[in-house]
């Protein structure tokens, strides 16, 4: 009897074994350990290959070359310098490399998960006047900064004066020569030389007429600033 009932005990330890040993049936999920349990975070979603990055800004920080951004979503990327990006604008990067547990010595801090990308497109909106604008940018946020004060500085490249009035064409690098935003028109009552470097403020006008049909943006009542 005591035999029976040892062996009935050792039959059961022995099934209890080797169930936890046997994979899920069918039908049974695996168990998924918390990230407490298993000593780390949940990774962070990845950026499709070859696909995009977009959606709103959660928090902005800012260094000499880079601009480091994260999503609301969670996840951070670096692009060039944009000083007029803020928490709140809706972009889209275009990520070309990730970056694990990279560390910015700008900013003494280690990014977990880090796309380098560029900035395709976005609803980015900084106060005026504003600072750190070029050329191209004065043509692609034309619609946004109509009858907005702007600064912006570049190289005079040539100079007209018609009746009293300076038209001189500012370059900066940016832009496209062959659509013709490489060249903003700025219109003043005094000009610097051909040549100079200059930072020029004034008014951002569109459509405005200077007397070989309309030009799409022009820089209106520039001055120089000092």
């Amino acid at each position: 009897m005591v035999r029976q009932i040892l062996g009935g005990v050792l039959l059961f330890f022995v099934g209890v074994l080797v169930g936890r040993a046997l994979p899920a049936g069918p039908g049974e999920a695996a168990p998924v350990l918390p990230a407490a349990a298993t000593g780390g975070a949940p990774p962070l979603p990845s950026a499709p290959a070859g696909g995009r990055l977009s959606g709103r800004v959660a928090e902005v920080l800012q260094v000499p070359q880079y601009t480091y951004l994260r999503f609301e979503t969670g996840e951070w990327a670096a692009v060039s310098a944009v000083p007029s990006l803020k928490a709140g604008d809706d972009v889209t990067v275009s990520p070309q490399q990730q970056m694990v547990d990279f560390k910015s010595p700008s900013l003494g801090r280690t990014f977990s998960s880090l796309w380098f990308g560029t900035l395709e497109s976005g609803t980015v909106v900084s106060p005026l006047p504003s600072d750190g604008l070029r050329v191209a940018d004065v043509y692609g946020r034309r619609a946004e900064l109509s009858g907005k004060s702007v600064r912006l500085r570049g190289t005079v490249d040539r100079v007209n004066l018609v009746q009293g009035v300076h038209y001189l064409h500012l370059k900066d690098g940016s832009g496209d020569s062959s659509a013709g935003t490489d060249d903003l028109l700025c219109i003043a009552s005094e000009s610097p030389e051909r040549g100079a470097v200059v930072t020029l403020e004034g008014v951002v006008v569109l459509d405005k007429d200077v007397g070989m049909g309309p030009r799409p943006v022009v820089l209106d009542r520039a001055r120089v600033s000092r």
